[in-house]
């Protein structure tokens, strides 16, 4: 499972998931794996300004990453079911997710 987020310097980034918990990023080599979830990361998303990925996963979870170092700086639980999309607000100031739940959260 793969999928392509875009990075605010306009390059752009594969990031899949290649077992349950584990995305790895980077164009060519491998450049970071960020481990975290308990099952697989279904959707991701870059900050505007490139410093934080979002991740949503069959754990019903949302994830916020610091790109630099992999450090996972947030959890966010409240969907009941699987979480297949994050995308940040245009200012960066919010974060969406949405889930198998049938219901959109905004985070703040």
């Amino acid at each position: 499972m793969s999928s392509n987020a875009k990075h605010s310097s306009g390059g752009r980034y594969s990031i899949s998931s290649a077992k349950p918990g584990r995305m790895e990023s980077g164009e060519g080599p491998c450049r970071r794996t960020i481990e975290g979830h308990n099952d697989y990361v279904l959707g991701v998303a870059f900050s505007p300004d490139g410093q934080y990925l979002a991740s949503g996963s069959r754990d019903r979870t949302v994830k916020l990453w610091r790109v630099e170092t992999g450090e996972c700086t947030r959890t966010m639980e409240g969907h009941s079911g699987e979480v297949l999309s994050v995308a940040f607000s245009p200012d960066g100031q919010y974060l969406a997710s949405g889930s198998f739940d049938n219901t959109v959260k905004l985070w703040g």
